[in-house]
């Protein structure tokens, strides 16, 4: 039914929710609210932190056969450059 608009939305829920879903859910593309529309309404910004990349340490896993299938090369062929990246993450 959502190809049609016709979406039931939990009244539990708050207007601003409500309102959010409804966006999201318009079948209309072209007035179908846009990621920055979401970004930019005031219920999603209510009590939002947006992430700062610089805070956290990347969590990086090198695997050197999808490296080597990515590549197109040999996994003897990649060793030395993912373990030159594995000893720089150390």
């Amino acid at each position: 039914m959502i190809l049609k608009g016709d979406v039931r939305i939990p009244k539990w829920l708050s207007p601003g929710a409500q309102n959010m879903i409804k966006r999201i859910l318009d079948p209309n593309p072209s007035t179908r609210i846009t990621m920055t529309g979401i970004k930019e309404d005031e219920w999603f910004r209510q009590d939002y932190i947006p992430a700062n990349p610089e805070d956290e340490e990347e969590d990086v896993y090198i695997d050197d056969e999808a490296f080597s299938i990515h590549e197109g090369i040999s996994v003897q062929a990649t060793q030395p450059q993912t373990q030159k990246w594995k000893h720089e993450e150390e």
